[in-house]
C-alpha cells in the first residue's frame, strides 16, 4: 500500500529543541511539556488535554502543548484532530517568526494531510517546511522533509521527482552518518522501485537496508527487511526465496514478541498462489489472531476476504457464512468510523475558527 512509506517518518516527529526567542519559549517550557511523557500514547494525550483545559500558560508553552498534542494524534492516526492541534500551535509560531517550530509544524501538517489524501495542500506545506529548514540549516529535518516530499510525488505518480527527493535525503543522511535515516530511506526507495516494476533496483535497496539494520542490531527492522525482500521474491514467483524470508521475519517477530501480521499474511498469499489452501488458511488465521489483538479493522477485513475465498474454494459453506458475516460487520464498522471522523472534523474546524477569532479580538 502506498502509505506504508510514511510509517518511519511519523514515529520520528518529536518535539526536540528550543527557539532562540527566550522571551517567548524558554527551556523550562520545553521541560514542562516533556515532563508528561509516558509510553502509553493515549494516556499521554489525555494528560496533555487535561493540562490544556485546567490551566492558563504563556502563549509559547500553550503552543508547545498543542504541538505535542498534534504529534501524539498523528502517531495514533487521528489526523483530522492532529491538524487542528497543529494549526492552533502554528498561529503562535507564525506570530513569533519561530522558524524552528514552524519547520516541525509544517512538516507534521504536510504528513497528516498526506495520510488524508490532501496531496496538493500536503505538498505546499512540506515545501514551506523545507524552506524553513534550509533557512535555519537544520539538515536532519531537511532530509526528513525530502523523504515526505518523495511520498507526495509518488502519490502524484511523478516517480522521477519522487526518486530525486529520496536521493536528496540519502545525500544528507550520508553526510550526517545517520545509519537509521539511511536504512529507512533505502527501504522507501525500494518501495518506489518495486511499485514501478523496477525489481532489480528494489531488491538492491532492500538488501542495503537489511545490511544497515543488521549493523544497527535492530531486530524489528531486520524482520521488516526480510519481509520486504520476501514480498519482492513473491512478485517474481520465486517461492522458495520468498518463503525463506517470510519465515525468517516471522521467527524474529516471535523472538521479540512483536505483533506483526504482515509476514504471516504474505506467507498465506504465497500458499494461496500455489493453491495450497490448508497452509494458506493456517497462516491467514495466525495473522487474523494478531490483528484481533490490535483491532486493525481494515487488516481484519482483508484477512476475512482471504479466508472467505478459501472457504468457497473448499466448498465449506458453513465457514463461508461466518466469514461473510464478519466481513459485513467490519464494513459497517468502517462506515460508522468514517462518519464519526467526518463529524469530528467539522467540530474541530469550528473550534479552530473560534480560536482564531478569539486571538484576533485579543490582538
Amino acid at each position: 500500500m502506498k502509505y506504508y512509506i510514511y510509517s518511519s517518518v511519523i514515529y520520528i516527529l518529536l518535539l526536540a529543541s528550543c527557539t532562540n526567542n527566550d522571551n517567548y519559549i524558554q527551556q523550562q517550557d520545553i521541560d514542562f511539556v516533556e515532563s508528561f511523557k509516558t509510553p502509553n500514547k493515549n494516556k499521554h494525550l489525555a494528560i496533555i488535554d487535561s493540562v490544556l483545559k485546567n490551566a492558563n500558560y504563556t502563549e509559547g508553552r500553550t503552543a508547545l502543548l498543542h504541538l505535542k498534542k498534534g504529534t501524539l494524534l498523528s502517531i495514533l492516526e487521528r489526523y483530522n484532530k492532529s491538524i487542528v492541534a497543529l494549526e492552533t500551535a502554528l498561529i503562535v509560531f507564525k506570530k513569533n517568526e519561530d522558524k524552528k517550530h514552524l519547520t516541525k509544524t509544517y512538516w507534521m501538517l504536510g504528513n497528516a494531510n498526506a495520510f488524508l489524501s490532501n496531496k496538493v495542500l500536503s505538498n505546499k506545506q512540506l515545501l514551506t517546511a523545507l524552506q524553513y529548514s534550509q533557512e535555519i540549516n537544520d539538515k536532519k529535518s531537511e532530509a526528513n522533509i525530502y523523504g515526505s516530499l518523495s511520498q507526495i510525488h509518488y502519490l502524484f505518480n511523478d516517480f522521477e521527482k519522487s526518486i530525486n527527493y529520496t536521493n536528496s535525503a540519502i545525500q544528507i543522511y550520508e553526510t550526517l552518518k545517520d545509519t537509521l535515516g539511511l536504512s529507512s530511506t533505502y527501504n522507501n526507495l525500494a518501495i518506489i522501485y518495486k511499485n514501478i516494476g523496477n525489481y532489480d533496483d528494489a531488491l538492491n535497496y532492500n538488501i542495503q537496508s537489511l545490511e544497515l539494520n543488521i549493523a544497527l542490531k535492530d531486530s524489528s527492522a531486520i524482520a521488516k527487511s526480510h519481509n520486504n525482500i520476501g514480498s519482492l521474491a513473491l512478485l517474481l514467483n520465486n517461492y522458495s526465496d520468498a518463503k525463506s524470508h517470510f519465515l525468517e521475519a516471522i521467527s524474529i517477530n516471535k523472538k521479540i514478541a512483536l505483533l506483526n501480521s504482515t509476514p504471516l499474511k504474505n506467507l498465506g498469499d504465497l500458499y494461496l498462489n500455489q493453491n495450497n489452501l490448508e497452509q494458506a488458511e493456517t497462516y491467514y488465521l495466525d495473522a487474523l489472531a494478531i490483528e484481533n489483538k490490535k483491532s486493525n479493522i481494515k487488516s481484519k477485513l482483508d484477512l476475512n476476504d482471504k479466508l472467505l475465498e478459501i472457504s468457497l474454494k473448499k466448498r465449506d459453506f458453513q465457514k463461508a457464512i461466518v466469514y461473510q458475516k464478519e466481513r459485513d460487520a467490519l464494513r459497517n464498522e468502517i462506515n460508522i468510523k468514517d462518519n464519526e471522523e467526518k463529524r469530528s472534523l467539522l467540530k474541530s474546524q469550528y473550534q479552530l475558527s473560534q480560536k482564531k477569532q478569539e486571538l484576533k479580538q485579543i490582538q
